[in-house]
Formats: structure tokens, C-alpha cells, sequence
């Protein structure tokens, strides 16, 4: 099997199994593997081929810092106040941490730039009812959670969640029409509205589809 067969194969086992075995794939990946799979069992060392799969190390998690070099966190009604001064919707809130941490600009453009090529890598594409927008948002914040992990981070909340939201206006590539998930973070440079699918981004009081919010979860 061609190398480009094994990632179309490893894709639509993911598709199946849903984000987590994006995460298995992109855990074993991280660290310049390169390995065979067969039926799903990545082998022992000793019987992996070279060449088969390869991808970067995940981006380590940085968060975003003051002026002052201290750690930036906003609380949950912190986030409230910048949905209202975005004249967006604030919507039902399911969340288990009330201080998230403020994102790195740098870091996040590294970890789409990585996402990207992710997507790229396994040749991921929408495909209704199979794997379509909320799997994308769930894949992107479970490898954030990776990535946390690498920094040593992970007992803390990234402020990263899923919005689901009325898409009544084209937005990213998406049309009009129906639900849809897209990810909200926070940089230095505010509120953000991340399309899983693609990378784009954009501040939340320019996102066309604000005042249409119907669901924030946050970890």
C-alpha cells in the first residue's frame, strides 16, 4: 500500500471513530514517528517501516502575558462582557472551569499553520453527517489538549471552546443555512472566531453571525 493509500486508510478509520483517534494518530505523530498501521494497532518498534508516516511535533501551549510578563486569564464573566461589547449573543454556557487562560498570538498562528497541515496530511474534507462541522471543532480542541500536555498545562483551561451558532450569513466558506460549530478563542487581541475546517479568523464583533449564538462550551 502507497503511503498516500495508508492516510487515506488511517483518515476513514478516523472518520469512524471520531476525534479521538485523530488524537492517537497525532500522539504517536508528535514525536517523529514514522510507523505502519494495520487494522488500527500501531506495531512494535522493531517492525515499523521508515518513510510511512511523519508529522512535526504538536506547537507546545503558550499562553499569552501582560505587560507586566504575568500569566493573561479572563473569568467567565470577563468573556461575558466582551460578548456584549461585540454586540454578540450570549448564548447557553456549559463549562467546568470559571479562569481560562488567554492564548499567544504566536502560538495560536503556529498551531493552525500545524492544523492545516494535519488536515492536509490525512486529506480531510467535509463530509455531511460523517464527519462535518462539529467533529472538526471537537478534533481541534482535543489537540489543544495535546498540546497542553506537551507544556505542562493541561490541569489548566485554555480559553478555546465550540459555538454553535444559526449560520444565518456566509461566512469562511460556509454558506447560509442550518447550525453550524465554529471555534471562539482569546488572543491578545481579544475575542476570536476560529472556522475548524480551514483556519480562518476572525474578531467576534466583526463575525457576521454574532447575534446569532445559541451554545458556548468551554472546558
Amino acid at each position: 500500500m502507497s503511503a498516500r493509500a495508508d492516510q487515506r486508510w488511517l483518515w476513514s478509520a478516523a472518520r469512524r471513530r471520531g476525534g479521538l483517534a485523530l488524537v492517537v494518530f497525532a500522539l504517536t505523530a508528535s514525536v517523529h514517528a514514522s510507523f505502519d498501521v494495520r487494522d488500527g494497532i500501531i506495531p512494535p518498534a522493531a517492525e515499523r517501516s521508515t518513510g510511512t508516516l511523519t508529522l512535526p511535533r504538536i506547537p507546545a501551549f503558550v499562553p499569552a502575558t501582560d505587560a507586566r510578563g504575568e500569566i493573561s486569564v479572563l473569568t467567565l464573566e470577563q468573556i461575558r462582557a466582551g460578548f456584549a461589547a461585540a454586540g454578540a449573543n450570549w448564548p447557553a454556557v456549559r463549562n467546568r472551569h470559571t479562569r481560562f487562560l488567554v492564548l499567544d498570538q504566536a502560538w495560536l498562528t503556529g498551531f493552525l499553520a500545524w492544523h492545516e497541515y494535519f488536515l492536509w496530511k490525512f486529506d480531510v474534507s467535509f463530509q455531511a453527517e460523517v464527519f462535518d462541522c462539529d467533529d472538526f471543532a471537537v478534533s481541534m480542541l482535543a489537540f489543544v489538549d495535546l498540546s497542553m500536555v506537551r507544556s505542562g498545562r493541561h490541569a489548566e483551561a485554555a480559553l478555546i471552546g465550540r459555538l454553535t451558532i444559526e449560520q444565518k450569513k456566509n461566512w469562511a466558506l460556509t454558506p447560509a443555512g442550518g447550525w453550524h460549530e465554529v471555534i471562539l478563542c482569546a488572543t491578545q487581541q481579544g475575542l476570536q472566531v476560529i472556522e475548524p475546517q480551514n483556519g480562518r479568523m476572525i474578531a467576534l464583533k466583526d463575525y457576521p453571525n454574532r447575534t446569532s449564538i445559541i451554545r458556548l462550551i468551554l472546558n
